[in-house]
């Protein structure tokens, strides 16, 4: 019996594995991604970002 060969096999196998390792890592942890609530927003002169960042001071965080 032949078997077709396919080049990619070793890539989607490593694909597989890479992300069932990253699914395990995260598993049951609710911190692993911090998304803050924000508003973004473009007035006249740029693009607004307000983010709300809990135990951050203002002053930490400079505009470009």
């Amino acid at each position: 019996m032949l078997t077709r060969f396919d080049p990619f096999a070793p890539f989607r196998l490593f694909d597989e594995r890479f992300q069932n390792e990253i699914a395990r890592f995260f598993e049951g942890s609710s911190r692993a991604f911090f998304a803050p609530p924000v508003d973004i927003y473009e007035d006249k002169e740029a693009f607004v970002l307000k983010a709300e960042l809990p135990g951050m001071r203002p002053r930490r965080f400079k505009s470009m």
